[in-house]
């Protein structure tokens, strides 16, 4: 009996910073401890689930940021999109390819052939630049048509990008409507409603910065 009230007398002092009492019962021979929550023991196991968060916290984080990152450029999509931008030729031949087999007249080309017609479109659109200024202008290179000026909006709500060139304006034309499907400051992905060219990418043009 003296050897079990000595060690419940050293796990006693052991624990005293969680446990304020310790209690020897030998009852019908049976040995108990019985346990009394101090205020350390409680607080030990209230921090306890702080500490497990704090683990979890660099991926929080982390997906807070990519939900940040992937709706930021739609906050102000009007100075994101004033840029000087450059058709991507080779993201259009995938959409070329695709429009070829699609039209009735290239439908039964040869691989060679249509091959040969996505090329000539391509060296067609190389060169082709679109530059958005925050003034509501835009101005748009082609070789076939040269600078063709006018203005552009832009919804957020719909991401939807409307513009219309001054010509077409002076002759009571409607504007053109594109389906914003990307937005970044590195790429522009716009769905058309021209049927011949339903799908263009562009890129930022070299050397230059957001206005």
């Amino acid at each position: 009996c003296q050897f079990w009230m000595s060690q419940t007398k050293t796990v006693r002092t052991l624990s005293l910073l969680f446990r304020s009492q310790l209690e020897y019962r030998a009852p019908g021979g049976h040995f108990f401890l019985m346990r009394k929550r101090s205020p350390a023991y409680d607080f030990f196991h209230l921090i306890k689930p702080i500490r497990a968060m704090k683990k979890l916290l660099p991926v929080l984080l982390m997906s807070l940021f990519a939900i940040f990152t992937a709706f930021r450029p739609w906050e102000n999509p009007s100075r994101l999109l004033a840029l000087k931008w450059q058709f991507d030729t080779e993201a259009f031949k995938p959409s070329a390819q695709q429009l070829i087999k699609e039209n009735p007249q290239t439908a039964n080309l040869s691989e060679a052939q249509m091959k040969q017609v996505v090329e000539q479109a391509t060296q067609m659109l190389k060169g082709t630049t679109l530059t958005f200024k925050s003034d509501g202008t835009y101005e748009m290179f082609t070789k076939k048509e040269g600078t063709v000026t006018g203005t552009w909006s832009l919804s957020p709500a719909s991401k939807e990008l409307t513009r219309q060139s001054h010509k077409n304006a002076a002759e009571n034309k409607p504007p053109r409507k594109f389906k914003v499907l990307e937005l970044t400051d590195e790429r522009l992905h716009l769905l058309s409603d021209t049927p011949q060219l339903p799908e263009q990418i562009f890129t930022p043009a070299v050397e230059q910065t957001l206005k």
